[in-house]
């Protein structure tokens, strides 16, 4: 079913603006602009990370799948090679694997007494951070002493 309309005056020669109804899904022509839904606009990315999240999402999904079939149907598409990466060093490696053992964390139950759970309770709010933090931190110190 198509229905079009004119809608407006004066467009400066350009043809007039039309509304489009295609089975329940509403695209409107305004000149200089897109057919399509406003939400197919790539939007814009502060970081890496928040555009690897953004394609990570339905609408990122929905995006990446249009553009796959826009290239398809305009015979844009190619293929690539793969990316050509030299062979990592092993210490790098190892290297690399110590740091994130550093930073990776693995929880444990620990009872300790209700004093100390207090006190790291008063000094995390003091300090504006999480009881938590007080504790591992605590532990950190204490390990770098006897250690």
């Amino acid at each position: 079913m198509r229905i079009q309309c004119g809608v407006g005056r004066n467009l400066q020669g350009r043809k007039q603006a039309k509304q489009i109804v295609y089975t329940a899904i509403v695209y409107i022509y305004r000149p200089g602009r897109r057919y399509g839904p406003q939400s197919a606009e790539l939007p814009a990315f502060r970081s890496e990370s928040e555009e690897a999240d953004w394609y990570a999402t339905p609408a990122g999904r929905r995006y990446t799948q249009r553009e796959f079939e826009r290239a398809l149907r305009e015979g844009t598409l190619q293929r690539s090679t793969g990316a050509k990466l030299k062979r990592t060093d092993p210490k790098l490696l190892a290297q690399l694997m110590e740091q994130a053992k550093q930073r990776a964390t693995k929880a444990v139950s620990l009872r300790i007494p209700v004093a100390d759970l207090e006190r790291a309770r008063a000094i995390a709010e003091k300090k504006g951070v999480g009881y938590q933090s007080v504790m591992k931190e605590a532990i950190r110190e204490g390990l770098k002493r006897v250690g």
